[in-house]
């Protein structure tokens, strides 16, 4: 098996681009609770433009769990997945520079159990809506696919 090295600066570009990608993510969960919260059940479905998928993975019994929905859950955790990529980031970029750089195993340990988390919850969550609930909700396979995509590069960076 041909094996790639990966400079120091490309492992930065790609931690940044998943950075990017973990925000992205905190703005569509954040949109799906805003159209979740600010709506009525009547008005959801044209709140997603009418898509009826959207309507019915929202008001399934898989939206929420403790009674929250799982699209807050979303939120809270793309920013603590988001932090910790930036502090990796800082202590990638400065090296010893930086107080931080004594955290780094466990900066790196959080963000492969929190990785690994999002993306076995998001094949969970792609399963449930095509085998369960039977209908998408393109908004939340945006998140789920953008988080394995966030998994298949951090575990490609650090292996």
């Amino acid at each position: 098996m041909c094996s790639v090295r990966m400079s120091m600066k490309t492992k930065q570009k790609l931690i940044l681009f998943i950075l990017i990608l973990s925000i992205f993510n905190i703005f569509v969960s954040y949109s799906i609770t805003q159209q979740k919260n600010f709506n009525d059940s009547a008005d959801l479905d044209s709140c997603f433009a009418g898509d009826t998928g959207c309507y019915n993975v929202q008001e399934s019994e898989y939206a929420s769990l403790f009674g929250i929905s799982l699209a807050t859950y979303g939120i809270f955790s793309f920013i603590g997945l988001s932090i910790l990529l930036w502090i990796l980031l800082l202590i990638m970029t400065y090296g010893e520079k930086t107080r931080l750089s004594r955290y780094e195993p466990k900066v790196r340990l959080l963000l492969s159990l929190g990785i690994l988390g999002g993306a076995l919850s998001s094949v969970y969550l792609i399963y449930l809506q095509a085998l369960v609930i039977g209908s998408f909700c393109r908004y939340c396979l945006v998140i789920d696919f953008t988080m394995l995509l966030i998994a298949v590069l951090y575990f490609w960076i650090i292996k």
